[in-house]
């Protein structure tokens, strides 16, 4: 039978899903059965496994708007829900949920979205309350405005900076709260030049965490936004230097990218806009 002849069966279903969580080059694979079940391959043309953990979802709400939230049910030690036991993980978690019957082939993909707040529960889980993908669609972005200063992200497609051109190598000394120093790399950078930078290090093959450079202190020394989870003494980690979102020396002219500046320097301060002429 195919899976929507046992799905409107009145005796036939025994429905079961599939929850397959991935951040960056990390995949967990996840079943409501009671045992493991092969379904599928991954990119190396393995069989892909979800493991038997009590999970469980409250299903697609209708209703109508699309990007209603779907909660997820799993216990607080599980490994995806670690990721948001202090700090978020960078990056978006994506989650695929399927349905299918426990004497069936098929497994139709039945919720596809990203992984938003994560609550604890009472007893010993955590509720994590997700987002349809399609409501993305439905995000206005923000327009470029007319300003002095670069509207760019450091390092984004429109600044067009290479961060592999502006990696520093480090390894923690210590972290304090959320001051960090630095064990020496022998050509240390001046205080302030990472100031509102980024360090990032790596948790998988081609998976970072990042922090954003709140001061850069010290040659050795600076402090993050948030707090030092994640970082601990002896880590390797990468500094890539921040930007004053100008021309001058520590903006547009230390990455030699006067032109992809997107301010306009030289705006007049009048607004032809306020009722006054601007001559």
């Amino acid at each position: 039978m195919s899976f929507n002849d046992i799905e409107i069966s009145n005796d036939q279903g025994d429905r079961i899903g599939l929850y397959h969580f991935r951040w960056g080059t990390q995949n967990w694979y996840y079943t409501s059965a009671d045992r493991p079940i092969t379904y599928g391959v991954d990119a190396d043309d393995n069989p892909i496994v979800y493991q038997p953990v009590a999970i469980s979802d409250g299903g697609v709400t209708l209703g109508g708007e699309v990007g209603y939230d779907f909660t997820v049910n799993l216990p607080s030690d599980n490994p995806v829900a670690l990721l948001y036991r202090v700090t978020p993980p960078s990056g978006r978690v994506y989650l695929k949920v399927r349905r299918m019957h426990r004497a069936d082939l098929e497994a139709p993909l039945y919720w596809s979205g990203t992984v938003g707040n994560v609550k604890p529960k009472s007893g010993a889980g955590v509720l994590m309350v997700c987002r349809a993908s399609i409501s993305m669609l439905k995000q206005t972005g923000l327009r470029l405005a007319w300003q002095r200063q670069c509207p760019h992200a450091l390092y984004d497609s429109e600044c067009k900076v290479d961060p592999a051109d502006w990696t520093y190598p480090y390894e923690i000394a210590t972290v304090v709260g959320n001051v960090v120093t630095l064990v020496t790399s022998g050509d240390d950078e001046d205080a302030g030049f990472f100031t509102g930078g980024i360090v990032r290090w790596l948790v998988a093959e081609d998976t970072y965490n990042y922090r954003m450079i709140e001061r850069h202190t010290a040659p050795l020394a600076f402090t993050i936004f948030g707090r030092g989870d994640g970082l601990e003494a002896g880590m390797d980690i990468e500094l890539l230097p921040g930007c004053s979102r100008d021309t001058g020396a520590d903006g547009c002219a230390r990455f030699a990218n006067l032109d992809n500046y997107g301010g306009h320097k030289y705006m007049p301060g009048e607004s032809p806009f306020d009722g006054n002429p601007v001559f």
